[in-house]
């Protein structure tokens, strides 16, 4: 067998996914290659009243864990779900300071968030419908709230108000969706020079392909390997964890 090589990933979950079996199983998987350093779930990151529900806020709030990785060993960051975008974010914040990890791994993470298409944009209603157009294709989120799709569509319609968190039920959906709200209207996601591999899950959206997501137009290097299973199952393929082998001993991936 290969010799483990010197990785230290820094996993960043989904939305109360740390304690979860499947995150589990994620976290022994990358120890057999290097250290782990996993951060709390997205809920659990409590922040002050007024910086609540901030993108930018949140990236501030985890730059200690983004701070003290290693120089010595070869940086890789992992997220899963909305981890996925926010190591997507870290990672831009290292390679700013001249310490690019060696790879940002997302697994079955949602389009990118809208600030950047914005930037690209010339029509703010086209990409406004295109951020619930996402919404819709992650619909077993948005079914963790009653009344959830409805009152989140309204309150993207209300953005130039400035929406109030009572517009959403639960206190999960509500944090998410101020990450949005805020992301679309003033946060930006600049390019990103490293190389970024995004797991998707291929049940209930065969359509999708990675210029739909967004992502590969923000990473120099991008690629999306499609894995068996959906959102939620997507942690329980073994599929994943043998590519995901390959790719860590530096091997061509193989049934991709």
């Amino acid at each position: 067998m290969t010799a483990a090589l010197p990785y230290y990933f820094l996993l960043l979950p989904g939305l109360g996914d740390d304690a979860g079996h499947h995150v589990r199983t994620l976290v022994a998987t990358l120890e057999r290659f290097g250290s782990v350093h996993q951060l709390r779930s997205v809920p659990d990151l409590r922040m002050a009243p007024r910086t609540a529900g901030t993108f930018a806020a949140l990236l501030d709030l985890l730059e200690p864990a983004l701070s003290a990785t290693p120089t010595a060993q070869r940086v890789v960051l992992v997220g899963y779900s909305i981890g996925g975008t926010l190591a997507f974010a870290l990672a831009d914040r290292l390679a700013r300071r001249g310490r690019a990890p060696h790879l940002v791994i997302m697994i079955d993470s949602s389009a990118v968030y809208p600030p950047a298409a914005l930037s690209l944009a010339q029509d703010v209603r086209t990409e406004l419908a295109r951020g619930l157009r996402y919404i819709v294709i992650n619909l077993p989120t948005m079914l963790a709230i009653r009344g959830g799709l409805l009152r989140v569509a309204r309150a993207y319609v209300r953005l130039g108000n400035k929406i109030s968190p009572k517009h959403i039920n639960g206190s999960r959906m509500r944090l998410l969706v101020r990450y949005w709200v805020d992301a679309i209207t003033g946060t930006t996601l600049p390019d990103y020079g490293g190389r970024v591999l995004l797991y998707k899950a291929a049940k209930h959206r065969p359509r999708i392909t990675a210029a739909d997501l967004g992502w590969s137009r923000f990473a120099a290097s991008f690629e999306m390997r499609r894995m068996p299973g959906d959102h939620w199952t997507i942690l329980k393929q073994p599929e994943l964890y043998d590519d995901l082998a390959d790719l860590l001993h530096d091997r061509p991936a193989s049934g991709v």
